[in-house]
């Protein structure tokens, strides 16, 4: 059966060639907008959702994928700018916060959405390596501001979770769907 990954992330197609080798890439064109009386795991699976059935195509496994982050009850997803992602990093600095990485593998006769929690938890950061970090790197693409695989080694003093739930795509979840779509366990 066809997969397509309904993505336009570069992270969540390095991930997904870990475990299988053949998929079509297909960019979903949705309005991404946090709905802000839900969770962060309701937008995400939403959005996850509404990625693959944007793209979806009659007998293939198409999965969405969508990763928030959230701190003290408010979500951080993408930030609008450079100024914001500063912003969001100073919040998270010194202090833990969840990362959700939601998925949706649709087919002709299923939708499964689900998601996966990671725990980060920063170090104290100094304003001039926040401002060096947002200046270096496209932020505005990245949940709360950052990409967890090119952040300075001083900036996490912990992971309690899948470090692949922060890059944006919960691997073990994903690779189970699979196995259990392709040989008809669900």
């Amino acid at each position: 059966m066809k997969i397509i990954l309904a993505s336009s992330s570069p992270r969540r197609v390095k991930l997904l060639r870990e475990i299988v080798a053949d998929f079509e890439i297909k960019i979903p064109e949705i309005d991404e907008k946090i709905e802000s009386e839900k969770s962060a795991t309701e937008n995400c699976e939403r959005l996850a959702a509404e990625k693959a059935r944007a793209v979806f195509e009659s007998s293939s496994i198409t999965l969405g994928g969508d990763t928030l982050g959230e701190f003290a009850g408010e979500i951080l997803g993408k930030p609008r700018d450079k100024k914001e992602a500063a912003e969001f990093l100073r919040k998270l600095a010194g202090e833990k916060h969840a990362v959700i990485s939601a998925f949706c593998a649709k087919t002709d006769t299923h939708e499964i959405v689900g998601h996966a929690k990671t725990w980060v938890e920063f170090a104290e950061i100094a304003d001039a390596e926040i401002e060096k970090y947002v200046a270096e790197n496209p932020v505005e693409n990245f949940a709360a501001g950052y990409a967890i695989q090119n952040l300075p080694k001083n900036f996490v003093v912990k992971i309690d979770g899948a470090i692949e739930t922060v890059v944006g795509f919960p691997v073990a979840e994903i690779r189970k769907i699979l196995n259990d779509l392709r040989v008809g366990q669900i």
